[in-house]
């Protein structure tokens, strides 16, 4: 499935406020997706372009399940877990977003999942980066800033590659 989503307030809705899947590649701009366990959950292939939104909840956005979607230029943040969680195959591309004021890590990679992740700017939560249970990724040209604990974290036979 495609579509484009514009300037929707989505919010507290019981599992995720979006959720792709099978190959689906909507994309969404300019849109409020806050108040939800997850508020987008891209799972089974799913991808999507997200760009320019307001992302919050207690995760932001889980990627697992071999997903590989886009996120660029949001704002991520009041989170209560973590922005991005990527995990299980998951893969994607997290670039140049604001990922900040989150209850604990900015970006947890787990079980296999493997992102690019760069140009964005972690700051004012716990932990930036946490890498752990042979999760994997590209990191490069963040900027890690005014955290409470550490900027990276790598734990249990990860693999991250920091250029």
């Amino acid at each position: 499935g495609k579509g484009n989503f514009t300037t929707n307030n989505m919010k507290e809705n019981v599992v995720a406020n979006v959720c792709t899947q099978s190959q689906a590649n909507p994309q969404f701009e300019g849109n409020w997706i806050h108040s939800a366990p997850i508020s987008i959950l891209c799972m089974d292939e799913g991808e999507g372009f997200f760009r320019r939104n307001v992302i919050g909840g207690e995760t932001g956005v889980s990627i697992n399940a071999s997903a590989n979607p886009t996120l660029q230029l949001n704002w991520m943040y009041d989170c209560t877990e973590q922005a991005v969680h990527v995990a299980k195959w998951g893969a994607g591309i997290v670039k140049g977003n604001d990922i900040f004021q989150n209850g604990k890590q900015g970006v947890l990679v787990t079980d296999f999942g493997n992102p690019t992740v760069s140009g964005n700017r972690i700051f004012d939560q716990s932990i930036g980066i946490c890498v752990r249970q042979e999760g994997r990724g590209q990191f490069e040209e963040n900027e890690l800033y005014r955290l409470d604990q550490c900027a990276v974290l790598i734990e249990s036979v990860a693999c991250p590659d920091f250029n």
